[in-house]
């Protein structure tokens, strides 16, 4: 049975897992510098540090069989400053590195999908799409009215499911050395 839930602080190794899904395929220049496991061990330290955790990000979990197979994180768009300076301080504390994400992701107003994944073995079961239905509940939570995210150029079937769940094509960025599509859901 599949079930849906916000996260806890005990999540963070796996949140960890599944964000490295997504950071393996964006080009950062800060990735290349700190090497994948390194990364790895930044990112389950920032989904457990209080400040990073409690006060910023949100995330939920798809459970099935009570084993953690994906999750959608993400935030206020006002509180990426503040994510991206806890997370640029912990990666100079540990790595000697100065910065991470340099671009902005969110637009005003939006409640901004980071990141969802499903481990690999679990994908074509619908996870991602129930993952995606429990967003608005969040959005709402926190004043939004919609929910944004940037999909990769390149990654047409990512693009297609956001179309057929009522997102809409808004904007183009860059991030790290690709190109990306903002997209926005209205609810």
């Amino acid at each position: 049975m599949l079930n849906i839930r916000e996260s806890t602080f005990a999540d963070g190794r796996i949140l960890s897992e599944l964000s490295m899904i997504i950071l393996r395929q964006i080009d950062f220049s800060f990735i290349k510098e700190v090497g994948l496991e390194n990364l790895k061990s930044l990112i389950e330290q920032c989904y457990t540090d209080p400040r990073y955790r409690d006060d910023y990000m949100q995330a939920v979990v798809a459970e099935f069989n009570q084993e953690i197979v994906g999750a959608a994180f993400g935030f206020n768009n006002e509180q990426e400053d503040k994510i991206n300076e806890i997370f640029d301080t912990l990666l100079y504390e540990n790595f000697g590195v100065r910065q991470g994400f340099e671009a902005k992701e969110a637009v005003s107003d939006e409640w901004y999908l980071d990141t969802i994944a499903v481990f690999e073995h679990m994908r074509g079961r619908g996870i991602g799409t129930k993952l995606l239905k429990f967003l608005p509940h969040i959005a709402k939570k926190y004043g939004k009215i919609c929910v944004g995210l940037n999909v990769a150029d390149t990654n047409l079937a990512a693009k297609k499911l956001y179309l057929s769940h009522g997102f809409v094509e808004t904007g183009k960025k860059r991030l790290g050395n690709q190109g990306f599509t903002h997209m926005r859901w209205y609810f």
